[in-house]
């Protein structure tokens, strides 16, 4: 059966579904998940500062709880490095104490008679060197003494700086001076064999 419809076009009702507009509803749903993000992540930063806040406060008072310990270790610190202060400057003292009797009985092991040192100097500069004044008889004398201190183990240099000869009353006697450079090596030396060291000039009549 043919039917034939007669209302005319303009009067005629769509059937046919409208589409759904996507844009619209973009932005309308858009700004509210971006809002519900936005308050989680607020809410979850405002805990965690509430729990740092806490954890800060626990930590404080523990703090004050420890603090009469810590300032004990620290002062105790402080007195124990003034202590090790004390006792490096004492071993030092001790230490040169030692270097200069062990020079002294060095270079009294290696004088030879007829022969006095009268004066002994450091002369300040780096290492153990000395400066040396002394009389004796004849330069042959000077001469062994130098050999001496040069085939000793705590000596290793030797300059002679001057020899003159000169008199004390009737007494022709050589004048010298020496700069001597040690190694400060006593090894080998027995407590037993160290002897004392006398200065001393023949006297100017």
């Amino acid at each position: 059966m043919i039917r034939i419809n007669l209302i005319p076009r303009e009067e005629r009702v769509s059937l046919r579904p409208k589409s759904i507009n996507w844009l619209l509803i973009g932005l309308v749903v858009a700004p509210v998940i971006y809002g519900l993000i936005l308050t989680s992540i607020i809410l979850y930063q405002d805990h965690q500062i509430v729990v740092l806040e806490e954890m800060i406060q626990e930590e404080e008072a523990a703090l004050a709880h420890y603090k009469p310990v810590v300032d004990k270790i620290a002062r105790l610190t402080k007195e124990k490095a003034e202590i090790e202060s004390r006792l490096a400057a004492l071993d030092e003292l001790d230490g040169n104490r030692r270097l200069v009797v062990s020079t002294m009985e060095a270079l009294n092991r290696c004088v030879p008679r007829f022969l006095w040192v009268e004066q002994v100097q450091e002369t300040g500069a780096p290492g153990l060197e000395l400066t040396l004044r002394g009389y004796t008889f004849s330069n042959l004398i000077v001469s062994d003494f130098i050999e001496r201190l040069e085939e000793s183990e705590f000596f290793d240099v030797v300059d002679l700086t001057i020899a003159q000869e000169k008199r004390i009353g009737e007494t022709r006697v050589v004048e010298f001076d020496l700069v001597v450079r040690g190694t400060g090596d006593v090894t080998g030396w027995e407590e037993d064999d160290r002897v004392a060291f006398l200065v001393a000039s023949p006297k100017e009549g």
